[in-house]
């Protein structure tokens, strides 16, 4: 995914992260995402994707999701130590967060 992989030519927009690494970063994104937000590859990758909200009105976000995203993400990270620590790993999970964006033109 970092060299844009399958998502290069995907037409809908995507982002992908990973939450076991600090802030989550941005490790993946579509050709749609660059076409509906005009961020590209080189100005995403391994960026938390907070920096997208940048310019969103609050009234704009949604404060649940952005809460449940950060409990998610924490939840991972106890995961990865638990099992560095010998404990039995937990259930793959994955998680889609739908959230409103602003182009990064306005």
């Amino acid at each position: 995914l970092v060299d844009g992989g399958v998502l290069a030519g995907a037409k809908f927009s995507l982002t992908v992260a990973d939450p076991a690494i600090a802030n989550c970063p941005l490790i993946g994104i579509s050709a749609g995402f660059t076409e509906m937000t005009g961020y590209h590859l080189h100005e995403t990758l391994g960026r938390s994707c907070g920096f997208l909200l940048t310019g969103v009105p609050d009234q704009d976000i949604d404060a649940i999701m952005r809460s449940r995203s950060r409990d998610f993400v924490a939840q991972v990270m106890t995961d990865i130590k638990s099992r560095a620590e010998g404990a039995k790993p937990a259930e793959n999970k994955e998680m889609l967060i739908l959230q409103q964006n602003a182009r990064k033109d306005g």
